[in-house]
């Protein structure tokens, strides 16, 4: 049977993405994609379902959160990831 597995990542300081296939009958391996790059609607879809949504925290003390959330906006939206407020 054939697994896909879909996979984010922090690489060269850029959010890269994979997808590869393997066949636990015959052994058969094989990458579909690698790199960075914003991640196409299927593949954003099942690491949704697989991990749910996630919350971002600083770990450490800043004077200002306003430049820190436009960073991690700026980052999050241009790799394709939808961003909500609360």
């Amino acid at each position: 049977m054939a697994v896909r597995r879909v996979n984010r990542c922090i690489l060269r300081d850029e959010l890269w993405w994979d997808s590869e296939f393997s066949c636990g009958s015959c052994g058969t391996c094989l990458c579909e994609h690698a790199g960075p790059g914003r991640a196409p609607d299927d593949v954003r879809e099942a690491l949704f379902a697989a991990h749910g949504p996630v919350r971002l925290r600083l770990v450490d003390p800043v004077p200002s959160l306003v430049p820190a959330q436009a960073e991690i906006g700026e980052f999050l939206v241009g790799n394709g990831i939808p961003v909500t407020a609360r």
